[in-house]
């Protein structure tokens, strides 16, 4: 899955104008990069099982624990385990929470996207 320059420039302008238009010291990095992830990454990830189920899992872990080194395990791995994760503890919840939907969709369905 690659993307475009335009989607990290548009991330990242996104997080300028969000901090710039936060009251001092009420600015919280956490949940705006949580908002970016689900408006603008994503909606972009379809596909069948075979294809995206390792890269949704991939990312449902980064978004847990912000643990670059345990999600990549994830598109290493060939096991179809759920992510024993907890999803009110994680870094990124809403988009977490999204992706768990997606993960049990594309293993009902065997494809999913972002609208389902």
């Amino acid at each position: 899955m690659d993307f475009g320059f335009r989607t990290p420039a548009e991330i990242t302008k996104y997080c300028q104008f969000a901090r710039a238009l936060t009251d001092e010291g009420g600015w919280d990095w956490k949940s705006t990069c949580d908002a970016q992830i689900l408006q603008k990454i994503l909606p972009k990830l379809h596909g069948s099982r075979r294809r995206i189920e390792r890269r949704l899992m991939a990312l449902a872990s980064y978004c847990n624990d912000r643990d670059a080194n345990a999600a990549a395990k994830h598109l290493k791995d060939s096991g179809t385990g759920q992510p024993d994760l907890d999803p009110s503890a994680s870094e990124f919840e809403k988009s977490f929470a999204k992706l768990h939907q997606m993960i049990h969709a594309v293993r009902r369905d065997q494809f999913v996207s972002f609208i389902q």
